[in-house]
């Protein structure tokens, strides 16, 4: 555990963890700096790029590698 962060999920160029990331950390056009994309309100990872989340905003986003309908 690094900066009190837990890793929930991680794959090629994403990265999920228990609480925000410190700013100075994060910086979308900056290279080696990470780009917030989502905050995840709930969230089930069952496998590398397989899962299904729900933002604060309320948006879902899931993907199943391999199979291209919506997941439920």
């Amino acid at each position: 555990m690094v900066l009190g962060l837990e890793i929930d999920y991680s794959d090629t160029d994403s990265l999920i963890l228990n609480k925000p990331l410190p700013p100075e950390y994060i910086g979308p056009v900056q290279l080696g700096m990470l780009k917030l994309e989502h905050v995840i309100e709930e969230g089930y990872f069952v496998a590398p790029k397989i899962y299904w989340l729900q933002t604060e905003e309320g948006v879902e986003v899931s993907k199943c590698k391999g199979f291209p309908g919506t997941l439920t």
